[in-house]
């Protein structure tokens, strides 16, 4: 699932978040509680992989997220957006062998969070959300495997989801 950042930072208050919101999804004769929206005031821009971080949740899966990102490595060679994962409570071997195995797949280029307890899913994926540095976010469960060429298909469809 492809998010607007914008949804999840906190830093807004909710009606400039809405607005903003409702910018990027140029909604026509847009509301926010009751007042109109300018959809001329953001002019929407074509999003690319840079503007794009993918987020990964691992708990004791280290060699299932390690083929996730191998998957993506290949699949999405030109990607020049930041992945960021969390590590979401493993136990120290695994943890180990994740961090391990980060430097032979992408040196360089995850950012490994961790968290000593393990926060459930949503929690962490919460963590990742508010560590992107992107205004867009792909959250991808760890035991998937991307296939294709993701940036090719994907990044038409996100233009297109919010071009005026």
């Amino acid at each position: 699932m492809i998010i607007p950042a914008p949804v999840l930072r906190t830093v807004e208050t909710p009606l400039a978040a809405a607005e903003r919101i409702a910018r990027l999804l140029a909604v026509a004769d847009a509301t926010v509680m009751g007042r109109p929206v300018d959809l001329t005031a953001t002019p929407l821009r074509q999003v690319s992989s840079k503007q794009i971080t993918v987020v990964i949740v691992n708990f004791n899966q280290a060699q299932t997220t390690l083929r996730l990102l191998r998957s993506l490595v290949r699949c999405w060679f030109d990607f020049a957006g930041e992945v960021v994962l969390i590590d979401n409570g493993s136990d120290s071997d695994d943890f180990a062998a994740l961090t391990a195995g980060l430097m032979g797949v992408w040196p360089g280029r995850v950012r490994l969070l961790r968290s000593e307890v393990n926060l459930g899913p949503g929690g962490a994926r919460n963590i990742l959300f508010n560590a992107a540095r992107t205004p867009w976010v792909l959250s991808l469960d760890n035991d998937m495997i991307v296939t294709g060429d993701i940036g090719r298909h994907l990044l038409p469809v996100v233009n297109a989801s919010h071009a005026s």
